[in-house]
């Protein structure tokens, strides 16, 4: 309950123990059909975080203890089952909701990520700014085809103490939508 967005990290690299406790929280998010379709990469490359950085615009890109880039990974896909159920994926690989429920698993592990990160003693902060450039980025990590940088996380030893940023009360939900098993007769109304 006392999550902020840590912007500003002490000159401290993440220990070993911290990033095998953070990879494996994250892997241990719910994921669509258990098809796990991201994969975390850890940016170390002093010159490559520099030159994101420049992308960016960001200083806290290149100043963390670690960073950690999302992508939604639909190579794996690709290269499992016989060569039948290859070329069938590559034709599904087209739809939207193969990508979509990538997204959704990368970033339900992120959020893992950082919980975990926290839970540590350190702060964190997820980025979607790494997309400035995706071409660039594509070509900077050598990623391969139908793997996409969706955001990054960049992870330390906290620098700053910044506020809490305010939520909507929970008392008040943004929108409540109601249907009949039939589906009839919906209604949404939003509270202001």
């Amino acid at each position: 309950m006392n999550h902020r967005s840590i912007r500003k990290f002490k000159d401290e690299k993440l220990a070993p123990f911290q990033i095998e406790t953070i990879v494996p929280a994250a892997q241990m998010a719910s994921s669509s059909r258990f098809m796990q379709a991201y994969s975390i990469i850890g940016l170390t490359n002093p010159a490559l975080k520099r030159e994101l950085r420049e992308i960016t615009k960001t200083p806290y890109i290149e100043e963390n203890g670690h960073l950690f880039i999302f992508c939604a990974d639909l190579k794996r896909f690709t290269v499992m089952g016989n060569e039948q159920e290859q070329r069938d994926m590559r034709t599904m690989l087209e739809s939207s909701t193969v990508y979509q429920t990538a997204v959704i698993d990368a970033s339900l592990a992120a959020q893992n990520a950082v919980l975990a990160a926290e839970s540590l003693g350190l702060g964190a902060v997820i980025m979607g700014s790494v997309n400035k450039d995706i071409r660039r980025l594509d070509q900077m990590l050598a990623l391969p085809e139908y793997v996409v940088p969706l955001f990054g996380i960049a992870v330390g030893v906290p620098d700053q103490q910044p506020e809490i940023k305010p939520r909507l009360p929970s008392t008040r939900p943004a929108a409540r939508i109601t249907a009949t098993p039939a589906g009839h007769g919906v209604t949404s109304t939003c509270s202001n």
